[in-house]
């Protein structure tokens, strides 16, 4: 769990693949979401998108074996509100999530938690 006083709501460290497409433009990257809460999540992608965009976000969970899911979670209009350097050539983009997006991820932190749950009782 990632705690930040700025917050309104936690944030939880992930690892999962994302496919973000923006909504006014043809592009699309790939990436991998590190961190996801209620209200948002960030992003490393190989290349930028533009602060303010709009997006559409497909969030593809892992089981509790790690294998990928075949349904994704689609999150439409959701809006990019930072733009950051990574290591190395990655960039790192915070995205904001509506209370419709946060229906659609509270299942997904319910999972979350429950692998983070497991992996302490086998440590």
């Amino acid at each position: 769990m990632i705690q930040n006083e700025d917050r309104a709501h936690q944030r939880f460290a992930v690892h999962l693949i994302v496919q973000a497409t923006s909504t006014s433009r043809s592009v699309e990257r790939v990436g991998t979401m590190t961190d996801v809460g209620l209200g948002g999540a960030a992003l490393e992608l190989d290349l930028p998108l533009r602060h303010g965009e709009s997006i559409n976000l497909v969030i593809l969970p892992s089981n509790a074996e790690g294998a990928l899911s075949p349904h994704g979670i689609v999150l439409s209009s959701v809006r990019v509100v930072w733009i950051a350097w990574g290591e190395g050539s990655c960039v790192r983009i915070g995205v904001a999530f509506t209370q419709q997006h946060a229906v659609l991820v509270a299942p997904l932190l319910a999972q979350q938690t429950l692998l983070l749950s497991q992996q302490l009782k086998e440590a």
